[in-house]
């Protein structure tokens, strides 16, 4: 009775187990605001916000800075949106890495459009934006309401205060 009782046991947590792994690499089911698209999508999705404002934010999970600046932007979304201020993000993450991506999402509370790359290279992702853009993350990119970009992109991190002073002109 006692081998018979122990090899029920062990079946049950053996299933157990392998469901349990079987789930982790299940494909989490990803945020609406997250979408896969290549860089003429990217360019696309900005220009159909004319008559805002659009900051776009390129970043990635694995960059640091990007990270540390990123509540940020979910901030300036939150606080501009009813002014006619859009913030896109840019995710240069790998696309396999979608489920970090929405993760990382989730656990901010970002509910402004996302994107990430179908593209094998980041160049393809970001050029038809910037044909200029110098391979860094986090950069930020500011357009006015008729869809023409203002300055010159900021490469490395921003401040809100920095964000702020960038797009209140513009709502007016």
């Amino acid at each position: 009775m006692m081998a018979r009782s122990f090899s029920i046991r062990a079946a049950v947590g053996l299933a157990l187990l392998t469901s349990l792994a079987a789930g982790a690499h299940a494909a989490a089911p990803l945020p609406p605001n997250l979408k896969a698209i290549d860089g003429n999508g990217l360019k696309k999705a900005v220009a159909g916000q004319k008559g805002k404002v659009v900051v776009v934010n390129v970043w990635a999970t694995w960059c640091g800075p990007c990270v540390a600046e990123f509540p940020l932007f979910v901030k300036l979304s939150n606080d501009y949106k009813t002014r006619g201020l859009v913030v896109i993000g840019a995710s240069l993450d790998e696309p396999e890495d979608r489920s970090k991506v929405a993760g990382f999402i989730g656990k901010t509370r970002t509910t402004f459009p996302m994107y990430m790359r179908t593209t094998r290279t980041l160049e393809e992702f970001i050029q038809p934006l910037d044909k200029k853009w110098g391979g860094v993350a986090p950069t930020t990119y500011v357009f006015d309401k008729t869809g023409k970009r203002v300055g010159s992109a900021v490469t490395g991190p921003v401040t809100y205060e920095q964000m702020v002073k960038k797009v209140q002109p513009l709502l007016k």
